[in-house]
């Protein structure tokens, strides 16, 4: 299971951290059978389709801070 979280600014980060933050499997049906929707019930807020690709972007680490 990996973790992420979300910071006020809008940045991605993996691993624990401030706030609020969802787990989730690394395994390809884990990440495909995912939803905008439940992205943003997990972590109690509105987001974009920019802010959903950026999550999903999490896989390969490109471009995201690890805590």
């Amino acid at each position: 299971m990996l973790r992420a979280g979300r910071t006020p600014d809008g940045t991605w980060y993996l691993g624990r951290g401030d706030g609020r933050g969802v787990w989730w499997c690394d395994e390809v049906e884990c990440e495909s059978a995912l939803r905008i929707a439940q992205l943003a019930r997990a972590l109690r807020t509105s987001l974009g389709e920019r802010d959903f690709a950026d999550f999903r972007s999490l896989r390969t680490g490109s471009g995201f801070k690890s805590s």
